[in-house]
């Protein structure tokens, strides 16, 4: 066709394209055909027109997913071409289609080596062999990455250059020479004017996250780089005014706050903490404290200036100068990572001008304070905040968070610097260990005190137990028995106990010297008589005078000797009684005497006393938050109480409902070759072992029965089935709706598993079918994003992106990736992802889960600090329920 009838040609290569590229043929297509097609090609790739190579570029993003025999002889000519496009300056030229075809080119050089192509510098086609192909594909991505003028294509470019440096740095051989230059560039990119492509390069460096392990073995610097460019580009753009101010710089901020945060939970601690020298103090976790202090404030103060810059940061393998050259369009349909589109008297704010930013620095502080170096926990990744509540483990508590739990004098709830929930609970200790207490090798307190503390990042528990020492303590503590230097000593004792031992034995002497005296009226003294030994001299001398002298004796005729009878008015019980306490009193006296004698001589051992056994109700955490410095005026500000009323429960908790990490739920379909119908879809219950390996790797399988981490609705009862794949790490949790794991016997159990599959945002659909995928085929309002995966030959796949129209751009797999089966997993797994926050992001007042959270904190501290006197404060941190006192009724007072 002459060139007076371009448009004619124009289309003409369109057709042949769109014809000879299509999935379904009713035919093959003949060898010769393909010859002819590619010989077309040949000459109008590096046709001088160039409107014939636009054409040619635009009709055939679908060149390489086709798998046409022979395809790749074509390779150099479209990368060529390609590249020629990319490095023109007609805006109106298929710029995305071009970054497309490059970006589906990278899987080649890993699988196939050397690799027959077409000569591109000569008209007639000739075969020759190339070994590079890589090294043109490489060039030409990072040379659009920087220079690439339409921001759609950047973003293209970018996110073809995230893969690819994924698939590199997970590769056993060698790594490519231009890796650390194509990081250089993502680095460069965060700073770009365009805050959309900015994001974008943020999205590629999260991306490498998964793959830190092997950066440390082969690139030990880049890790640390990374993190440090990151940190000190975070505070560079807070210098300015016009991150801070717009919607898109401030979206860009969270973005890289939060990747931040997962490269430091990714490298090892050691690389935090460890000094950069010997004799230097510079430490990156400093580096990275100080970007989010500045990000907190909203402006670096002077704690929070850094040291250096990124200019300092410029060696021979980084260029913190790298020129980029602007952009000239807005993209179509390109915004980047999601926006916040959040209004700002609808966000928490928590100091600064800005309180998304703001919230999320605050965020990342905590999380890296709390989680840093000891995540994933002993229970698993799916456990990331405390599950204990007030209630458990109490003595008279009750068996559910309910308001018997105000009137239990072991339970106090405070307020603390106006950001946390705190509450105290004195729980008995466990009896099996030495004194009852917190460890066997101490010898502890019979009871703890329980802290358990709610924030914006979570909710957490700690035991505090009083120690009193090594479990041997007490043995210890016991008096030692000294043995005597002599016996005077004992020889002394011993007589003063005898003389105290006869003391106490008078009265039977007395008995026993008593002589034996037979009375008669009026006996006859006998001076003839000499008295004996055991005579009583004082009887025989009554006896005497009542004989010599009658007018002596009380009672006529009786003799003095004779016990006087005792008054009318004592009888003998009396009597005997009376006798008895002077009897019993004589003995105390001499033991009194006794234990006295030996007491004004020789000291007595004294031994601890021994433990309260029945300790007053809350005493324990009376002394922590003595210690605690709670009951000092000095920090009244800073404590405050809780009303008590069922509302606080029910505020407690729909907090503790709430996550404490980002969640998303994935649906994921196979489609067996020949299905085109929803009946036939939801009716597989298995896949091909292709599909089985990869939605193994899209996360590790869990037992639903027992999950405690965020379920996605999926039921324990085996309604959903038994397992599904789960994915977390310490920001995130993503549970994969596997339409081949639900139940499909019967209607009602296709209809369950078409309700969580249809109510996902985020559709992964794994079709073996020879024609594309249609959108209607599984009906939902949901589902704004199809990830159609389509198995090709040699282990390769292609991935087809299917969205609405608002959905924003997202990667780092684009429309039109192949891959490899190695990293189609991964790839997949973080393209959903970022799919379901683009998805968010245009969501009216949708909120992130950490502002959320914070959000519902706010509320309950608002509407529940109980402002009191520092005496009545004191009284409620000494005895949380008074007696006779009924909290719940006194807090609706």
């Amino acid at each position: 066709i002459p060139d007076t009838h371009k448009g004619g040609k124009l289309h003409a290569y369109e057709l042949l394209c769109k014809m000879t590229l299509q999935r379904e043929h009713d035919t093959p297509l003949e060898p010769e055909h393909l010859s002819q097609f590619y010989a077309v090609l040949h000459h109008g790739l590096h046709s001088p027109d160039n409107d014939i190579v636009n054409e040619i570029v635009r009709s055939c993003s679908q060149y390489f997913p086709s798998c046409l025999q022979a395809s790749s002889l074509l390779l150099l000519d479209f990368i060529y071409a390609c590249h020629a496009v990319a490095a023109s300056q007609d805006l109106k030229a298929p710029r995305v289609e071009a970054q497309t075809i490059l970006g589906s080119t990278l899987c080649f050089p890993n699988l196939y080596h050397n690799i027959p192509v077409l000569k591109p510098d000569v008209t007639e086609p000739s075969v020759t062999i190339c070994n590079n192909v890589k090294d043109y594909v490489v060039e030409a991505l990072l040379t659009s990455g920087k220079k690439e003028p339409s921001a759609a294509a950047r973003c293209v470019a970018l996110s073809s250059t995230g893969v690819w440096l994924y698939e590199e740095l997970t590769t056993c051989h060698t790594r490519h020479s231009r890796v650390k230059e194509a990081i250089n560039v993502l680095l460069v990119s965060l700073k770009f004017n365009n805050r959309t492509v900015a994001s974008v390069a943020c999205t590629q460096l999260h991306l490498l996250t998964h793959c830190s392990k092997e950066l440390m073995e082969n690139m030990p610097e880049m890790p640390s780089r990374i993190i440090e460019v990151m940190s000190l580009t975070v505070s560079a753009l807070l210098n300015g005014t016009e991150a801070k101010n717009t919607d898109s710089g401030r979206q860009l901020l969270v973005s890289l706050l939060l990747c931040i945060l997962d490269w430091c939970m990714a490298v090892p601690l050691e690389l935090l903490t460890d000094t950069y020298g010997a004799e230097s103090d510079k430490r990156l976790i400093r580096t990275v404290f100080k970007a989010l202090q500045t990000a907190a404030l909203g402006k670096p103060g002077h704690s929070a200036k850094h040291s250096y810059s990124l200019s300092d940061l410029a060696s021979q393998d980084f260029d913190p100068n790298l020129q980029l050259d602007k952009v000239q369009e807005a993209p179509t349909g390109f915004s980047g990572r999601p926006k916040l589109n959040v209004p700002r008297n609808n966000t928490v704010k928590l100091g600064g001008r800005d309180g998304a930013v703001s919230l999320a620095a605050h965020t990342v502080l905590s999380h890296l304070t709390n989680h840093l170096g000891h995540f994933p926990l002993a229970r698993g990744c799916s456990l990331l905040a405390c599950r204990v509540s007030e209630h458990h483990d109490g003595e008279d508590t009750p068996d559910e968070l309910s308001a018997k739990l105000f009137n239990s004098p072991n339970v106090q709830f405070l307020i603390y610097n106006d950001t946390c929930l705190m509450s105290l609970v004195e729980i008995p200790a466990e009896t099996d260990k030495p004194g009852e207490g917190a460890r066997h090798d101490m010898r502890s307190s019979n009871r703890c005190v329980r802290f358990i503390m709610r924030d914006g990042g979570g909710k957490y528990c700690w035991d505090w137990s009083l120690l009193y020492g090594p479990a041997d303590v007490e043995e210890r503590n016991k008096p030692v028995k000294c043995e005597p230097l002599s016996t005077l000593a004992s020889d002394i004792r011993q007589s003063a106990d005898a003389h105290c031992q006869s003391y106490l034995d008078y009265a039977k002497h007395e008995e026993g010297r008593k002589c034996k005296v037979t009375y008669a009226e009026m006996p006859i003294y006998n001076k003839s008589e000499e008295p004996s030994a055991n005579t009583d001299k004082l009887d025989t001398l009554l006896q005497y005078i009542g004989w010599s002298s009658p007018e002596c004796q009380s009672r006529i005729g009786i003799p003095l000797n004779t016990y006087s009878p005792p008054p009318s008015v004592l009888s003998q019980d009396i009597e005997a009684a009376a006798i008895k306490q002077i009897l019993h009193h004589h003995q105390q006296l001499g033991k009194s005497y006794s234990e006295n004698s030996s007491a004004t001589r020789y000291s007595k051992a004294v031994h601890p006393p021994p433990p309260a056994t029945n300790p007053l109700p809350f005493h324990l955490a009376r002394l922590v938050c003595a210690q605690l410095g709670f009951l000092s005026r000095d920090n009244r500000g800073r404590v405050h109480l809780l009303k008590k009323n069922e509302r606080l429960l029910r505020e407690l908790k729909n907090l503790d409902s709430r996550h404490c990490r980002e969640t998303h739920k994935v649906a994921v379909l196979y489609i067996a070759s020949g299905q085109e119908d929803k009946l036939s879809i939801l009716s597989n219950t298995g896949g091909s072992k292709d599909y089985e390996d990869f939605v193994a790797g899209l996360g590790w399988e869990v037992d639903l029965k027992v999950h405690c981490g965020f379920s996605g609705k999926l039921q324990s009862d085996g309604s959903t089935g038994k397992s599904a794949p789960y994915y977390a790490t310490s920001t995130l949790e993503v549970i994969f709706h596997v339409a081949t794991r639900f139940p499909s016997t019967n209607v009602t159990a296709r209809n369950v598993k078409l309700k969580h599959l249809g109510n996902d945002e985020v559709h992964i659909v794994w079709s073996e079918h020879h024609r594309d995928y249609r959108r209607g085929i599984i009906p939902t309002e949901f589902g704004d994003v199809v990830i159609v995966i389509y198995p090709l030959r040699h282990g390769l796949f292609r991935v087809q992106i299917i969205k609405k129209t608002e959905v924003p751009y997202f990667g780092p797999l684009f429309d039109g990736a192949i891959v490899n089966a190695r990293v189609l997993p991964v790839l997949v797994r973080e393209t959903a992802i970022n799919a379901g926050r683009a998805k968010r992001s245009q969501i009216s007042l949708y909120q992130p889960f950490y502002e959320e959270r914070t959000r519902y904190l706010r509320q309950i501290i608002e509407q529940f600090k109980d402002d009191r006197t520092f005496e009545d404060y004191s009284a409620r941190l000494f005895s949380p329920v008074p007696q006779g006192l009924d909290t719940t009724q006194s807090s609706h007072h």
